[in-house]
């Protein structure tokens, strides 16, 4: 059952991380969208063989692409997870968010994810 989510991914010539961030995303069965500003190596065609949407903007901050997002890009469902190219689920992070979120909390508007720094 795909959750009912979308995960953002923020881009700009990412095609070495890239492929981990979203390979890291797949046991979530979300939708995944990435905003991409203006890449000029093979992040754009990483994406896209990964069945992620690829939207461009040009980039302003950080906060900014993703406000652009949320109101320019269509998404689905109720939840968003916002990554950077270089952040990735755990397995485990990604297995409890599967068991989570169908069924969240009424009053529930949103989940602290605790992080690992590399």
């Amino acid at each position: 059952m795909a959750l009912d989510m979308t995960a953002i991914v923020l881009t700009y010539n990412e095609e070495i991380d890239l492929p981990d961030c979203l390979e890291s995303l797949k046991g979530l069965d979300c939708q995944v969208i990435v905003i991409d500003s203006g890449s000029d190596d093979g992040t754009v065609d990483i994406a896209k063989r990964a069945g992620a949407q690829v939207v461009r903007h040009e980039f302003e901050s950080q906060a900014r692409q993703l406000n652009w997002a949320l109101d320019n890009v269509p998404m689905r469902g109720g939840w968003l997870l916002r990554l950077d190219a270089d952040e990735r689920l755990t397995p485990e992070l990604a297995e409890e968010l599967s068991q989570t979120l169908p069924e969240p909390v009424e009053d529930v508007t949103g989940l602290y994810v605790k992080r690992r720094v590399y």
